[in-house]
């Protein structure tokens, strides 16, 4: 007869824990993420990807279903490491915002965006899984830090606080032009990001009321601008950090107070 102990043992080895199917998940959706980088969708297999986790394509099904719920389980994996879940948010919109900058325009990210543009049109499920999972998760958490920490009425800026944490430079990044953001980059891109649309703490650029203070306000996130990108040094001789501060105001679309 089995004593309790063994039957504990066989249990555990029969079922895993909730903490070891995460663990087991992980490396599972990070050896995913390297097949899909080195060989794109459409080539990658689930003996691929089985192989690379060092897991049989029964656990594989069993988890994910097929190669697109693998797929899809990984962006989601991803996006919790760029906006954190929030039973886990310790973040300010600050911290939050400099994340995105360094997470969104790290090489793993970047070659993800790269390989969903490439195979969208054989594979358009890709990029609503990138941008629901990714994009719109990141907005969301933006909006809601918005709503806490500054007030709700500025919450719809969330939006176009993500265009600007990506801006010119993600497309840079896209092209294979810039290297990745070191953090203080990545910091001084997310404060003046956070400084042209008037969400710095100290910033009054939305309390502005009269025309006379709207333009000072203006000019007051211009200078916190210039200076936030004035203070990066240079990355390279060809290519400055400096890039990292665009203004991408003068974009169509933008509201005509925010040009200049």
């Amino acid at each position: 007869m089995s004593t309790p102990s063994q039957v504990s043992g066989l249990r555990k080895r029969g079922r895993p824990t909730a903490d070891e199917r995460r663990a087991r998940e992980t490396e599972i959706l990070t050896a995913a993420l390297g097949v899909f980088l080195r060989s794109g969708y459409s080539a990658s297999t689930v003996d691929d990807l089985a192989a690379a986790a060092q897991v049989t394509k029964r656990t594989l099904y069993a988890y994910y279903g097929d190669k697109a719920g693998v797929f899809a389980a990984m962006v989601r994996d991803l996006a919790t490491t760029v906006s954190l879940n929030a039973a886990s948010d310790s973040d300010t919109l600050e911290t939050l915002a400099a994340r995105i900058v360094i997470r969104v325009h790290s090489d793993e990210l970047v070659g993800l965006h790269q390989l969903v543009i490439a195979e969208s049109n054989r594979f358009p499920e890709l990029a609503r899984i990138l941008h629901n999972s990714g994009d719109a998760r990141h907005i969301a958490r933006l909006g809601e830090h918005i709503r806490v920490e500054r007030s709700p009425a500025r919450e719809p800026l969330a939006e176009p606080l993500f265009s600007l944490l990506l801006g010119e430079k993600h497309r840079r990044r896209l092209l294979g032009i810039d290297p990745p953001p070191t953090p203080t980059q990545a910091a001084a891109h997310a404060d003046a990001a956070l400084a042209i649309l008037g969400l710095t703490r100290r910033n009054d650029l939305t309390s502005a009321q009269s025309p006379a203070e709207r333009g000072g306000a203006q000019a007051r996130a211009r200078r916190r601008f210039l200076t936030a990108r004035a203070a990066i040094p240079a990355a390279t001789a060809t290519t400055t950090a400096t890039s990292w501060i665009q203004e991408p105001m003068n974009a169509p679309g933008w509201p005509e107070w925010l040009r200049w």
